[in-house]
């Protein structure tokens, strides 16, 4: 034989369950969806006595860099940049000296975050 509970206390428990099971589907559905890749990029110094230091900058497939915004700015040769897992990503990276000028873009590298298709699929039996 069950426990009586006045109808507003099972609501409330009944509430909290889906309230719950929300709260994890959430968190189970961000986790999948904001999955990140941490990319390290590594360079050659420049020799320049006047440097100040190094920009990084990235873009998708479908955008151009933005040079305003880089995605990291420091003085070392190497540096971590945290991507989605959801495109291809390219980087450039720039030197740039005491008095702001800066260097025109290194190689461009290319991240590739997307898997790719399996080619050459074939029946063998």
């Amino acid at each position: 034989m069950g426990v009586w509970l006045p109808p507003v206390i099972y609501f409330f428990k009944e509430s909290m369950k889906k309230l719950v099971l929300i709260i994890v589907l959430i968190v189970a559905l961000n986790s999948f969806a904001f999955a990140e890749f941490v990319v390290t990029l590594e360079w050659s110094p420049n020799t320049e006595t006047d440097l100040a230091g190094y920009k990084v900058f990235v873009h998708v497939e479908t955008q151009n860099y933005n040079y305003t915004t880089p995605a990291w700015q420091g003085t070392e040769t190497t540096c971590q940049v945290t991507v989605p897992t959801t495109d291809n990503y390219y980087f450039v990276a720039r030197a740039f000296d005491t008095e702001g000028f800066e260097s025109l873009n290194s190689n461009e590298v290319i991240f590739y975050g997307k898997p790719t298709a399996p080619g050459n699929l074939r029946i063998i039996n």
